[in-house]
């Protein structure tokens, strides 16, 4: 039972966007990807996986600076690119993570 209450941070992120989605509150949107990255911090230093767990946390990081480059675009085509420019490189850093630790072959990825 003691090693199942570590999995109830997980209740976080889940809590933080059903607040999201009744309110529309931008803050809830961007704690729920902030509780995500803490998440990721926590479980990598407590395994001395940190330097694997930067990559995702890179990922997070930017997402949030494209979700508030998105929200604020309205009618600005300067931040609507720059909010796809950090979304496209949270994926690069996500892909990278991906081809460091799965076991997607090189020659698969550039298939699709």
């Amino acid at each position: 039972m003691k090693s199942n209450i570590r999995y109830l941070v997980l209740l976080l992120p889940i809590v933080l966007m059903t607040a999201y989605i009744v309110s529309y509150v931008y803050l809830y949107s961007m704690a729920t990807t902030l509780s995500c990255a803490l998440i990721v911090l926590w479980y990598t230093s407590k395994n001395n996986d940190i330097r694997n767990g930067i990559w995702i946390i890179g990922a997070f990081a930017f997402s949030i600076g494209g979700d508030r480059m998105l929200k604020l675009c309205s009618g600005h085509d300067l931040y609507f690119v720059s909010g796809i420019s950090l979304f496209f490189i949270a994926h690069v850093l996500y892909l990278t993570y991906s081809l460091r630790n799965g076991r997607m072959a090189y020659k698969f990825l550039t298939v699709i």
